[in-house]
Formats: C-alpha cells, sequence, structure tokens
C-alpha cells in the first residue's frame, strides 16, 4: 500500500473540488448495499432513479419543505465496498449509524466536511467506533469526545492539503482507491431521512 505522503498527492484533485461540493463520503465493507441502506433509513427495494451527487442535491433543494426534511444519497458497490455519496447530507458521520452499518463483522470508514469548514473522520469496527475527531483541530490536540487511533498520530493536516489527506487516509484504512469520476456518474440513489428524526429515540447517537 502506498505511504500517506504518495497518496495525499494522488487526491490533490479533491482541494478545488471542496470548493464546489459539502459532502459525507462513507466507505463499508462487509455488508451489502441493501443492508447499508436500510441502516441509512432508505428503502433498497425503492431507488429515485439514477442521479448524480449534483443532480440529487438540485432535486432536494427544488422539492423538499425546509432542510433536513429529507436527502438523497448515492449507494452503490465497487469490488467487496459499499460506498455511500451525501451531497449535503452527514447521516455518514453519526457514531450510531457507524456502530450500525459495522456490526457483525462491517467495517466502515467516512469523512464529512460541511460548509462552514466543520469536518470529521469516523471509523467503526463490529459495531464499535474506534476513530471520532475533526482533522481540522488536531492541532491544537485531542478534544473531549474525540477517539483518536494510532493511524493518525503524526498526521499533519496542513491548509490546502487537509481534504486531500483524509482522503487518503480514507483509502489507507480501507484500501478503496476512490475515482473522482463518482462524483459526476449517474448513480442508483436513495431518498433518507434527517438522522436525527430518524434516531429520535436513541440516546447518544452522537457519542463516540
Amino acid at each position: 500500500m502506498s505511504n500517506l505522503s504518495e497518496l495525499v498527492k494522488k487526491y490533490t484533485w479533491v482541494e478545488p473540488l471542496a470548493r464546489e461540493l459539502v459532502w459525507c463520503v462513507s466507505v463499508v465493507d462487509g455488508k451489502s448495499a441493501g443492508d447499508v441502506i436500510s441502516v441509512f433509513g432508505g428503502d433498497r427495494s425503492a431507488a429515485e432513479g439514477v442521479m448524480t451527487v449534483r443532480q440529487a442535491e438540485d432535486v432536494v433543494q427544488r422539492t423538499s419543505a425546509e432542510f433536513g426534511e429529507f436527502f438523497l444519497c448515492q449507494v452503490f458497490q465497487r469490488g467487496s465496498h459499499v460506498i455511500v455519496l451525501e451531497n449535503n447530507g452527514y447521516s455518514g458521520s453519526i457514531p450510531e449509524l457507524a456502530r450500525r452499518v459495522s456490526a457483525n463483522g462491517g467495517k466502515y470508514f467516512s469523512y464529512f466536511r460541511n460548509v462552514n469548514g466543520d469536518s470529521s473522520l469516523v471509523q467503526a469496527r463490529d459495531g464499535k467506533v474506534v476513530a471520532y475527531f475533526d482533522p481540522m483541530l488536531v492541532d491544537d490536540g485531542p478534544h473531549s469526545g474525540d477517539v483518536y487511533p494510532d493511524w493518525a498520530l503524526g498526521v499533519r493536516f496542513e491548509p490546502g492539503s487537509a481534504r486531500a489527506t483524509s482522503f487518503a487516509l480514507m483509502e489507507q484504512q480501507t484500501g478503496l482507491e476512490f475515482d473522482p469520476v463518482w462524483f459526476d456518474l449517474e448513480l442508483p440513489t436513495y431518498r433518507i431521512p434527517d438522522p436525527y428524526a430518524m434516531l429520535k429515540d436513541v440516546e447518544g447517537v452522537d457519542l463516540p
């Protein structure tokens, strides 16, 4: 597997794209696409059609009454990996969903960033969150509630390459080489609820 500095160079395309898209990208291993859709609150038998991430966000903007009424996400499989793309969504950043998706032998990794620059890396294995932190704040030291893994020790999230570094870590931890063309492909698209509404009766959804 390539070392991290080589991977960061490979993902330089992420930095300019980050000015256009707000995303949560999740990678799951050991589960079917249908299982992942169900955990995210979607109906595996009722796709909304095929869309790009930009088209899906346009549909949400035009048809939802307010932000959070519902989200659309792309779910597809490459080899053993299931990938979930959320444009302006955040379900994949919720620790409780990471636990549920990875339960019973699964592996999970997500990278989230919003329009305000808030971000997170979440990793779970077999129903347990093993990494949970904001890569943009690691220079300040561990924060309350962080789960900081050994693989992140010494990693520098430099201005201008922090997003590329996050994608590089995603490949390093999952073995999935993320292809930028996926953001432009028409992919199976599913309607999912606001995760906080779906999990409103569950305690500690945000706690790792």
